[in-house]
Parts: C-alpha cells; structure tokens; sequence
C-alpha cells in the first residue's frame, strides 16, 4: 500500500484522465503519416494546447530542414511528404491475388517507410534478392532490384543501406523478425537510416524504402526459396527544403531559473510520444490550477526528438537559464514499470535522489528500476558542455517500441495511476524541493558504491582507483547541486573524509600489465572544443565522413582534465559488462585523431620526456656501457619525447656504448599472420611491425638484421653481427637464436610498457621441451641483401593455447622477479621501464611451466599453407637438407 500525500490525493482529485487522452490521441492523429506538411498544423495545435493550460511566452521557433543545417552537429534531414498511395506489389505468376501486396500506405502509412525516396513515374519493376543471399557483399549486384532485409531492431543498417544504394538497388523491403511471436502483423516503423547518424544529409544517396510485418516476410521468403519473384512498386513520397518546429512555452516562478520538461514530437505513435507532450501539458495544467507558488520557473520544450532540442539548445541563451530537466519520452506503456534514468556521473544531480525516494514510497505498485545515465537521445542534454542534467521517468517496454502493435499503446488505468505521483513530484521540486537532508545519503550511498568497487576482484588497481573517485565526485556534485537548487546547506567534510580512508584500499596499479593501447590512451588528454558530441560529422567534408564510435558519455569527459584511458575506465563504470578491449580502445584513438582533424578535439599529451628525463632513468635502472641487451617497446606508451624515436634511441645507444650491443625485433607479423600472405620477406626493406621504436633502430646506420622471415632481430654494437647472422639456420626461438645467444652472453632486457611482449619466453618453452612450438616448420619467400631470391625457415605457432598457459602470465611471472629482487623498475613518462637478466627470467618462468605440466601437454603447432617437415635435426641440433637457403648472408661474408 502507498503512502498518503495529501498534495498528490488533490491532484488525484482534480486530474482529468479524458482531458490527457484527448491531447494524446489528437496530436497522434496530426502525425500518423510523419508528413511534414502536417507539421505546421501539429504545432499550432501544441502552441494552443500549452496556452489553454496556462503556459505563457508560448512561441514556436523554425528550423530549417534541409539536409545541410546542423546544431549541435546533428544535421537536420530535410522534409518528406507522403502524397497518395504507395505500394509494392508482387507480379510473378502463380501468387494468389490476396498475398500479392506486400506493403501498402493505405492499409497502413508506416509500410511506406519515413525518408523514402520516389520512385520514378509509373513506379519501378525489378526482381526482389534476399541480401543474406548476395554473394558479394561489397560489390552486390543489385541494380534495378528490391533488396529483402532483415533488421534486428528499429533501424535501418546505415552502412549496408549506403552499399546498396551505391549499387543501384531499386529499394528495400525490411521487416523484424525478432516480434514474429509476439506480433507477427504488424510493421516495424524503420526511421534511423543514416550512414554517420540517425538521418540522410542531403548529398546521400536515397532508396525507397517498405516495412512489412515479419509474417508477410516469411511468407516472402518461401517464394525466394523456390525461384525468381518479380515485384512493382510505387512510392509517391516528396523530398525538399521544408521547415520543422520547436514549441516552448513557460509558468513563471519567483526565478528565472528554468526546470524543463521535455516531450519530443513527430513520430506516429500513442506512447511515444504523442503521451509525452499531453503530459508535459498537464503538469503544467495542474501547477496554474492548483495555484502553486513556484520558486523556479517552469519550461515545457516540445521538438524534435534529439535534433530539434539540440536546435533548441544550440542557444547559449536558452540552455544558461535551465538548471535541470525531465524527458517524458515514453512515460507510459502498458506495463507498471518505471526504469529511471540517473542523471550522468559527468554532470550528476540530486534529484537521483528525490525521484527514486518519491517513486518507491508513492507508487508501490510499479516496479521500480535504475539506470545510469548515458546521455542518450533523450538525455543528452546532460552534457557538461550543454549543462542540464536530465532525468527520465522511462516506462520500459518488452520488444520493439517503434511498432503498429496495440502491444506499445498506453494502459491509460496505469496512467491514472502515475500521472498525480508524478505531478506532486514536480510541485515539490519547483515550490522549494524536498525537505530531507542529503549529506548523510551521501557519504551512505558511496560507501556502498565504494564497497562494491573494492570487493571487485575482476577489478585492477587502477580500475579500482579511477571508479572509487568518480563516486566520490559523483555524490560531491551531487551534494553541491542539493545546495544551489534548494538553498540546502550541503556538508563535504564527512564525504570527503570516507573517500580518503578508502582511496589507500585500492591496491597497487599494475603498469605490466597494460596493453599497448591502454599505454597509448593513457598518453592521450582530449578536450572537446565544441558543445554537443560529433555525431553528423558537419564540420567533416561529406565524401570525408565516415563511422566512427564514440559514445556521448565518453565523449562529455574529455574536458581537458583526464587521460583518455581514465575516462573510458569511468565510463566502464557506469555501463553493465566488462571492461572495454584493446581493440576498442584502439577505434577510440583512431576516431579521436580523425576528429582532431576536423576541430572537434585537441589532443594534449599527458607527459613530456626530454633527454635529461631519460638519461636519468637509464641510471636509476643501472644501464650502463658494455651491457648486451634486447628491447621491447611500446614506445607511445611514455608520452611526448623531445626528440621522438630517434632522439630515444640515440640515448639508448650513447649509454650502452659500442663495446656493447642493443638489439630490437623486427618482426613482420603481417606476414606470418597471412594478412600479406605470398609477400616475400625482404631483409632490407620489409618494415618492423614491432612499433614505431623498432622501425626506427632498424633504419639507423650501423644496425644489421637476421634473415628469419617473420621474426628476425635488427642488431647494434660490437657483437651485432654475432648475435644475428646465423639466425636463419637455426630454430627461431631456439638456444642458437639470438636471443638464446644473448642469454648465453648473460644478456639483460629492457621492456618499455611492453612487458607482456617478452619474446624470450618463447625461447624459455623450446628448450623446456613445449611441444606446441615448431621448429623450422613454415616456409616464406624472401629476399636477402643482393636481390637473391630464396626460401626461407621460421616457427611454427601453436595451434591453440592452453587456459592456463605459462605465456598468459605476465603479472604472476613479474611478481616471482620482483620477490627475487631481480626486476629493477622506474617510470619515464606513463611508461613503466623494466629490466631484468634473461638467465633471472629463464628461471622464474620455468617455475611456472613445470607447474602448468607444459611437456606433457597436447597443443602443437599450427598447419598452414606454409606448413612443411621441420628441417631440423633436434637430437643432433642440426640442420637436414631442405628447400631452405641455409647459406652465408651477403653482407656477413
């Protein structure tokens, strides 16, 4: 049972169930066909509305819609009007008439999808082809036919729509058959369709487009299955430069400080969100008659979903006076559910709190979630750089909302229900807020967001260390924002002293441990240099845009404070899964460089290295002269180094001394990975894929390399061509090699962030007797110094590696170092620099082979084209006659 409210049992009283369904189901009529020539009289309905409820400044503002206009860099698509019918009709023989049509704007107008293109006078003939079906999916052959395909969701695939476009297509037929169960008749309101975002810019090629229902599709591909369907369709749809329309309006209070509602318009259904604007209309409604005494001022803001409010929004004028707001997309379907969206750790605001607290004691009857704020469509307003944290009173709906099934209308009983709880919640919160004290809540709810974090084992030190202050500057604003808007007196001390105490139960951070594209973010700081998050891409020449992933909640913390790898830390945080991959991280850095371009962002780098700065590493390590040592690099990973690469190794080299000798690998993964596959190896030429370090050393004068043809070693010093000249006669990670010789010369090796990239390990598992590595058994064409043409050897991969592989313990076997004092550590930049001897590595990964039973396992080497009978002769160690040149090198003979 709920509590009593004797503000919400008035607005019970007075609320009137008929008037809301009556403003709902009128706006819904306007805009059944998403016709923009509706959109005027839509609009002027709206402004009447607000004004009959008791709003005033009601004003419609225009925008143009032209396919070129951004704000906020979202480019407005232009108009499109539906004009008479439009159909698809099948006209090969044996098809009874009644399953003839397959889409048709009078049975319906969604199946004539929004965006449409015309189809020519007469309208357009052309076989129907499944696009699961074409065999060339980069080049389909497509022309002049109707291309059947599948979605999994509301959208058209935008890259594949731009494809087939480009190919000629005649148009598309799309259904879901995700709903085939639930609604098998009804049809998908497909309305994202762009290639960059949701719509088309003006230059993008245009198909027309039709929705049928998932039974219909099946029934579709029953005939494909059986042989040639021709179809002729019509689509009598208009596109050109219109206008689109946000309408706004206000209830003064005693300051000019805006609350807002927001309702979007321009979409054809009940719930989504003809309801939205009714409602925004009735709370206002209820506020006048109820006489309320306002200490903010109230804004509703009626638009286009996303991109008319960020037309709204571009206005530094209009977003200053909003301090906060509520989305009332979907506030009602027919489910007595509530998911309410926080605001974002970004921009927090208390009224997380208000709301979850008001729900939970006044509306028992739903079932009440959370969700953390992400900035989406309807929230995105929430940005930092647009500054009004935005709440979302969600009413989750199973399946697909964008659809004709009476599944997604309104239960208007539930409505009833929720609409005087909510209404009392926004009387609250404009007459003066909520009564309560929030500083205990505060420091209540990061200790346990905090408890969480800790007791993450899946957690690193650094993961641990980034969240737990995210918490703390997550309830810290909140805090602060409980003060400026209800004049709360907010105390920061306890919260303050909680997050000091836990901050030391962090553990360590475990630099080792990252990857080379954790070291690259980490060297990154981005600042955003303009509101809203690039997402048309209109700062971007159009034949330049192109995909790129950036997610709004990442992009709102790059505001110049962080590194690029802590913000994607935070962002994990506030998402449910894992953490976010290398591979991820990678696309991040490449879109953030290609945004760079373009004036979106400033990249800053988070460390500056100058020589002293590496010179006095290289002695707090102990390098020193005459020392014989392999390097691994990520070389990135240590910030901005006066002199780069270049000047790096010139330091590198100085130190050592030619009385010693440093060597890097020079490996061509491209081309033991097959990527290049057929590619010869070429001595001189074939660039290192080592990194940028490795390429570097290879080029300098003086540095000779092995001819092994997918990992040889670039060499430097007084014993360079000692170490390397025979390395392609030899096993690849044998003791011959030059790591096996470097070992045998009581060898060091410096890592550079790299310590996972340790190759010697492998030379560790050959000789322990690993029988997952082959020994001379891929053979690649190369090319040595003179031009000669050869054959030659290298290892063969393991097929397949063991859970609990020995390799895949990096943090473990860096540990066992550390412990035996024989790791020496020191940070230049954001890079941890170790080093260590090989003979000290040697012995601590054995350990760990021994324990995994290495010998005794049943991995084996890969078979590949390149795969050929080991010429090695292991009980001799030897070599046995093969194709293989296994002569002298040129430049060592």
């Amino acid at each position: 049972m709920s509590a009593k409210n004797a503000r919400i049992e008035a607005i019970r009283k007075e609320f009137s169930l008929s008037e809301l369904q009556d403003l709902t189901l009128t706006l819904a009529e306007f805009e059944r066909t998403n016709s923009y020539n509706q959109f005027d009289a839509s609009t002027r309905y709206v402004m009447d509305m607000l004004k009959q409820a008791g709003f005033s400044k009601v004003e419609r503002l225009v925008h143009q819609a032209d396919g070129k206009t951004s704000a906020l860099d979202c480019i407005m698509p232009e108009a499109w009007d539906q004009f008479g019918r439009s159909f698809l009709k099948i006209t090969s023989p044996g098809v009874p008439d009644h399953e003839r049509i397959l889409a048709d704007s009078d049975r319906h107008p969604q199946e004539a999808v929004i965006w449409s293109a015309p189809t020519p006078k007469g309208g357009t003939e052309g076989e129907i082809v499944a696009d699961d079906e074409l065999p060339d999916k980069e080049h389909p052959d497509v022309r002049g036919k109707w291309v059947f395909m599948e979605s999994h969701g509301v959208d058209v695939p935008g890259v594949r729509y731009r494809t087939l476009a480009e190919a000629g297509a005649a148009g598309l037929i799309m259904t879901c058959f995700d709903r085939m169960e639930a609604s098998p008749d009804d049809v998908v309101w497909f309305n994202g369709q762009g290639y960059n975002s949701w719509y088309h810019e003006k230059e993008a090629p245009r198909l027309p487009v039709f929705s049928i229902p998932p039974r219909r599709a099946a029934k579709l591909l029953e005939l494909l299955k059986k042989g040639k369907v021709t179809a002729h369709g019509e689509m009598n749809t208009r596109i050109y430069d219109g206008e689109i329309y946000t309408v706004t309006g206000i209830i003064p209070g005693e300051s000019k400080e805006e609350y807002a509602l927001f309702a979007h318009v321009y979409e054809p259904f009940l719930s989504d969100d003809a309801l939205g604007f009714a409602t925004a209309c009735e709370l206002g409604r209820m506020l006048v008659k109820r006489k309320a005494k306002l200490k903010k001022t109230l804004r509703a803001v009626i638009s286009m979903e996303l991109y008319g409010f960020s037309a709204y929004l571009a206005d530094v004028r209009r977003r200053s006076r909003i301090a906060a707001a509520l989305s009332l997309d979907s506030v009602m379907y027919s489910e007595a559910k509530i998911d309410f969206r926080r605001s974002t750790v970004s921009l927090p605001f208390f009224a997380d709190w208000f709301y979850i607290d008001w729900f939970r004691k006044y509306l028992p009857s739903f079932a009440l979630s959370e969700s953390r704020g992400n900035l989406s469509d309807d929230t995105f307003a929430g940005d930092p750089d647009i500054g009004i944290p935005t709440n979302w009173v969600r009413s989750p709906c199973t399946g697909y909302h964008h659809s004709t099934s009476r599944d997604y209308l309104p239960d208007w009983r539930l409505v009833k229900e929720k609409f005087p709880v909510l209404s009392g919640a926004l009387e609250t919160l404009l007459t003066g807020g909520p009564s309560g004290n929030y500083n205990a809540r505060a420091v209540r709810d990061f200790k346990t967001a905090a408890a969480a974090i800790l007791k993450n084992d899946d957690l690193t030190g650094f993961e641990k260390t980034v969240r737990l202050e995210a918490e703390y500057n997550r309830y810290s604003a909140m805090l602060a924002s409980w003060e400026r808007f209800t004049g709360g007196k907010a105390d920061h001390k306890p919260l303050r002293k909680q997050y000091d105490q836990l901050k030391t139960k962090t553990g360590p951070v475990r630099y080792e441990l990252f990857s080379t594209a954790e070291n690259r973010a980490r060297n990154i700081i981005p600042k955003r240099l303009l509101p809203g998050q690039p997402f048309g891409q209109s700062r971007v020449p159009y034949a330049e845009r192109r995909k790129i992933a950036m997610p709004r909640l990442l992009w709102s913390l790059f505001d110049g404070s962080r590194d690029l790898l802590t913000c994607i830390r935070i962002m994990d945080g506030e998402k449910n899964g894992g953490r976010t991959d290398a591979s991820r991280i990678k696309s991040f850095i490449d879109a953030l460089h290609f945004l760079e371009k373009y004036g979106y962002v400033r990249l800053l780098p988070a460390a500056a290295v100058g020589p002293d700065d590496i010179r006095k590493a290289f002695r707090q390590l102990g390098l020193r002269s005459g020392m014989q040592l392999i390097v691994h690099s990520a070389f990135s990973a240590i910030g901005e180094v006066e002199g780069g690469a270049e000047g790096f190794c010139r330091q590198l080299l100085q130190t050592i001394g030619p009385k010693g000798t440093v060597l890097m690998p020079a490996f061509t993964f491209n081309i033991y990975s097959g990527k290049d596959a057929g590619q010869p190896f070429d001595v001189r030429n074939s660039p290192s894929n080592c990194g940028i370090l490795t390429e570097v050393f290879r080029k300098m004068p003086g540095v000779c390399r092995s001819c092994d043809p997918c990992h040889s070693y670039c060499a430097w010093g007084n014993q360079a061509a000692d170490f390397v000249r025979d390395h392609h006669k030899v096993p690849t990670v044998s003791r011959f090699s030059p790591l096996g010789l470097l070992e045998a010369a009581d060898g060091w090796c410096l890592t550079i962030a790299a310590a996972n990239a340790v190759t010697f390990m492998h030379v560790v598992e050959s000789t322990f007797g690993a029988p997952c590595l082959g020994e001379r058994t891929e053979e690649y064409p190369g090319i040595l110094s003179d031009g000669s043409k050869v054959k030659l050897r290298t290892w063969g991969w393991r097929a397949k590696t063991c859970p609990d592989c020995a390799a895949n313990q990096t943090g473990k076997l860096f540990e066992l170092l550390r412990r035996k004092g024989a790791l020496k550590e020191v940070m230049l930049g954001n890079a941890q620099i170790c080093l260590f001897r090989l003979a000290d590595y040697r012995k601590v990964y054995e350990q760990l082979l021994r324990k995994a039973d290495c010998r005794s396992r049943k991995g084996r080497p890969r078979v590949r084209p390149v795969t050929v009978k080991s010429d090695w002769d292991k009980k001799h160690e030897r070599l046995k006659k093969s194709s293989a040149f296994t002569g002298e090198l040129p430049e060592f003979s």
